[in-house]
């Protein structure tokens, strides 16, 4: 038993299932490579961000549902997918978990102008540390969203599949 070649890659399957569900990290990781390659196979464009997108999400240290969400609206969306993946960027660059990227990568969604005030906004989300810059940074982003072309994410997602 111990010499049947079946017996080894059961159990090397087995180790590396057990590998994966011990270590939260490595399991987001592959949880994430998983959505993206779901993107990547059902999309008929902006594969190349998509594949981008996979290639974060393997080196990221967190913030790996933003990278899904942008290889999701990358593969959804007609254009703009510079401002998805600089937001990408800044999600696998972060040295923690940063919830203000999923507000900016909703924001990039609604509104499809200014995208370099966006991106400055995702640049400087994770690098908060007083107060006074919390409030400057939620100003910006009051700012940029009141300017939104789309009432929701559901109104420019359908857009965005529209061609709008």
């Amino acid at each position: 038993m111990w010499r049947k070649p079946w017996f080894w890659s059961i159990g090397g399957v087995l180790l590396l299932v057990v590998v994966v569900a011990t270590t939260p990290q490595l399991a987001q990781r592959v949880g994430a490579m998983g959505s993206i390659w779901k993107e990547a196979v059902g999309s008929d464009k902006h594969l190349v961000p998509i594949i981008q997108c996979g290639n974060l999400a393997l080196r990221a240290e967190h913030n790996h549902a933003v990278i899904e969400r942008t290889a999701h609206y990358a593969a959804t969306m007609g254009s703009g997918t510079k401002v998805f993946m600089d937001i990408a960027r800044a999600a696998a660059a972060a040295e923690s978990e940063c919830p203000r990227l999923d507000e900016v990568l909703d924001l990039a969604v609604r509104r499809t102008s200014e995208s370099y005030r966006i991106i400055a906004l995702a640049e400087s989300a994770c690098r908060i540390e007083t107060p006074v810059q919390e409030a400057a940074w939620q100003q910006y982003y009051d700012d940029l969203l009141a300017g939104a072309e789309y009432g929701s994410i559901a109104e420019a997602l359908a857009a965005g599949r529209t061609g709008r």
